[in-house]
């Protein structure tokens, strides 16, 4: 925010406070719907039937894996590509772990969930370290900054959207 022009600081908006929380998408449905927050941000979240939703942006998954990865140098991955490999996952719960859980069905190969994670910061930490491979969205990776880990095409492609969320109430 700090090199947009009309950005709104302490000084131009004193009373005016920032807090940000992270949580799973289903927490923050929850919490915008209970009108704890102003606004959330969320993937695809399923059934949204309070307040308001706003489509951010959609792109397709990715896989990413470590750059010593045998698979670093392909292009794509295909969950055949991953079937023996250790995979990083979300909780089926989850729009992101229900949505790589249909994409490996609709494939006939089994998940080999190694490690399950709530959000793709942990997902990223844990690929960089070389804990296995993990399939999420690209949004966290927007940079491109990180060169301990490699971001692979999924195929088929299949695209998940980002969300702002807001309470039924608010302007």
């Amino acid at each position: 925010f700090s090199h947009h022009r009309h950005c709104y600081s302490a000084v131009t908006r004193p009373h005016v406070r920032v807090t940000i929380h992270t949580m799973d998408n289903l927490s923050v449905v929850a919490t915008v719907a209970k009108e704890q927050v102003d606004i959330g941000l969320a993937l695809s979240p399923p059934g949204w039937r309070e307040g308001r939703v706003v489509e951010l942006g959609s792109a397709n998954l990715v896989c990413i894996v470590p750059k010593d990865h045998p698979l670093a140098a392909q292009a794509s991955v295909t969950p055949h590509d991953l079937a023996d490999a250790p995979l990083i996952s979300f909780s089926r719960s989850l729009p992101l772990g229900h949505l790589v859980e249909q994409v490996f069905r609709a494939a006939g190969v089994p998940q080999r969930i190694s490690l399950e994670v709530n959000q793709s910061s942990l997902a990223c930490a844990l690929v960089r370290v070389g804990a296995g491979v993990a399939i999420l969205d690209p949004f966290w990776l927007l940079d491109g900054a990180d060169r301990q880990i490699v971001k692979l095409r999924l195929e088929p492609a299949t695209p998940i959207a980002a969300h702002a969320l807001l309470p039924a109430t608010g302007t």
